[in-house]
């Protein structure tokens, strides 16, 4: 079962890759097939903005995929300071 399920979700990420990817080039690198005009920071130093860019490739990729109404979770971690506070 864990196999299968396994197996699913590397089909699923190869199909997700082309649908939203050209690529790989001689270079190695992917082409968006649906470029983003929206500016996004670096991934590096703001994983929200990665992972909004990433649904806003979805949503202008949503014909390709063939959905009709999709729904998106992102999440940002890091607001709880409670662990940096001194103890008194």
């Amino acid at each position: 079962m864990y196999g299968d399920i396994a197996t699913r979700a590397l089909q699923l990420n190869d199909f997700m890759l082309n649908s939203l990817y050209s690529g790989p080039d001689a270079s190695g690198r992917y082409t968006e097939k649906y470029p983003i005009g929206t500016p996004f920071p670096a991934k590096a130093s703001n994983p929200l903005a990665a992972q909004l860019r990433t649904v806003a490739m979805l949503i202008a990729a949503r014909q390709a995929l063939g959905v009709k109404s999709q729904i998106f979770s992102v999440s940002m971690g890091g607001c709880d300071s409670h662990s940096d506070q001194l103890e008194t």
